[in-house]
């Protein structure tokens, strides 16, 4: 390291110390402003700072640039030739990567599952080396089982160690319960017993790892140490230091992304989509949100390859005819059927339609009924004469056909469709409070599936200060009175704004 003062002389001691000079107070503390105003300190001698999930794209495009200019295979990027986002725009796909991490030494990330089981993962080591461990796709039932074995538990002796969330949680959030040691020898036999098929290997600079969707794995960064012999990792560890004559810490510098796999042959292709789909559902049940969007990226798929094979036969008989979908000659497209960066030949899109039809139909049917349930309730009155609470309206038309200078909402975004209630994905058919849209000129949207629980009539905040029950400030789907009238004795009104409800808007509003 180099004097602060003296660029010439070499002074170890001095790096992360301010040198005392002239009787000035030596200074080992990092002082911040968090995004809150709170004032934070760190002594950076004895804490280090763990970076994750920097955002490539908005933070370091030239690296960002740099990746997807070299990197080997490109399709297997976010948005790729091979990855189910790839027919939707870019506006409509969450943001998945590349993420920039620089973590320390023995660091480690206990076991999760990446978009809470509904998406795949690369991972690149740029420096340092990373401990994996990973276990194959299984069902939930088993998931928790093979969590309960390397947390530390065993029920033949009744013991369960830690309390750790490793499916529902965030893998680098706070409060999952105490984070369990790393697993030991007889934790990962226990997976192989188990059939589990656990995984165990040293990422090392310049690896790539791909990561399945569903598949529980962990991370810990390479230290010089030596490990308990128990560690699953002690050999492997012990090994690797000593081939690479590793003596000092190195900070563990690597790049992630997360994408969707759509798979090859039509067998993988259901399988890979039946695995999004199930683990988007479990997602739901604990109001957890998905990271992957399958149902939208299912439609647009059928949407493209539909086109791609329609576009197929009408070339066969019109053979000079130029493809509809490229802008490339037919000799060069040719020449492009064989991927020469992957080495993977391009399926023809009958074969990827017989991949998708069975999750298809499942995705197609529950809009169609949830599209006949509403027709079944639109207009229904109570004998009083009252429109019902669950009175549904229908739109005219759907929100890809409205103009969009006149309207508020983006039908190409991601940000406005996901269910406010459990966080599922809206990909096709969704339930929008018209009371929201009309009294408060906000959208509140939530999933089929929660309207038709009843989850909607709830109170839920929409002014960002005001907390009031009141249905001109607030979404307020709960109310059972039955009060008319300019005032009323509640306290809480007027009476609703709508011209169609009358009822006071703190105990009786309907409009919800």
């Amino acid at each position: 390291g180099s004097h602060p003062d003296n660029p010439n002389m070499q002074n170890d001691e001095g790096i992360g110390r301010q040198i005392q000079e002239d009787k000035v107070e030596p200074s080992e503390v990092f002082s911040f402003m968090s995004h809150d105003g709170k004032e934070y300190s760190i002594n950076v001698l004895d804490d280090v700072l763990y970076l994750t999930d920097l955002d490539l794209v908005k933070h370091l495009p030239a690296l960002d640039g740099d990746l997807k200019d070299k990197f080997k295979i490109p399709g297997c990027l976010p948005g790729g030739r091979h990855c189910m986002m790839n027919g939707v725009n870019m506006n409509g796909r969450p943001f998945m990567g590349p993420n920039f991490y620089v973590t320390p030494p023995a660091s480690f990330t206990h076991f999760h599952q990446d978009g809470h089981g509904t998406v795949d993962s690369g991972h690149i080591c740029l420096s340092g080396s990373n401990e994996v461990v990973m276990l194959r796709r299984m069902p939930e039932q088993h998931k928790k089982r093979a969590l309960y074995i390397l947390n530390g538990g065993d029920k033949r002796k009744g013991k369960n160690r830690s309390t750790y969330d490793g499916l529902y949680g965030f893998p680098h959030g706070d409060g999952l319960g105490e984070k369990p040691l790393w697993p030991s020898h007889d934790a990962i036999q226990e997976c192989r017993e188990m059939n589990y098929y656990p995984s165990v290997f040293i990422l090392k600079p310049g690896q790539l790892v791909h990561i399945n969707k569903g598949r529980l794995h962990a991370f810990r960064k390479l230290s010089p140490t030596a490990l308990p012999d128990s560690d699953c990792h002690a050999a492997l560890r012990s090994e690797l230091v000593e081939k690479a004559a590793i003596q000092k810490e190195q900070i563990c510098v690597s790049v992630a992304w997360d994408w969707l796999y759509q798979g090859v042959t039509s067998e993988g292709i259901n399988r890979e989509i039946v695995s999004t789909l199930e683990c988007a559902r479990l997602n739901r049940k604990h109001y957890t949100q998905s990271l992957a969007i399958p149902e939208t990226s299912l439609l647009h798929m059928a949407r493209r390859f539909v086109a791609q094979h329609e576009q197929d036969m009408a070339t066969n008989d019109t053979k000079d005819c130029l493809p509809l979908l490229s802008f490339q000659p037919a000799s060069q497209q040719a020449v492009e059927k064989e991927d020469v960066t992957d080495g993977t030949s391009s399926r023809p899109p009958l074969e990827m339609l017989k991949g998708i039809l069975p999750s298809l139909s499942y995705v197609i049917n529950r809009h169609k009924l949830s599209h006949e349930a509403a027709q079944e309730m639109k207009g229904v009155k109570t004998p009083e004469g009252r429109v019902s609470e669950g009175r549904v309206s229908i739109a005219p038309r759907p929100n890809a056909w409205e103009n969009p200078d006149a309207v508020t909402i983006d039908p190409y975004s991601n940000s406005d469709f996901v269910c406010r209630l459990c966080g599922e994905e809206l990909s096709n058919c969704y339930m929008h409070c018209d009371g929201c849209e009309e009294l408060l000129n906000k959208d509140y949207n939530i999933c089929v599936s929660c309207f038709s629980e009843g989850n909607h009539k709830c109170f839920s905040y929409m002014h960002p200060f005001n907390k009031r029950r009141n249905t001109s400030i607030n979404h307020v789907g709960n109310m059972k009175l039955e009060r008319k009238g300019a005032s009323c004795v509640c306290g809480n009104g007027p009476k609703c704004k709508s011209k169609r409800c009358g009822y006071c808007a703190g105990c009786s509003c309907r409009c919800h």
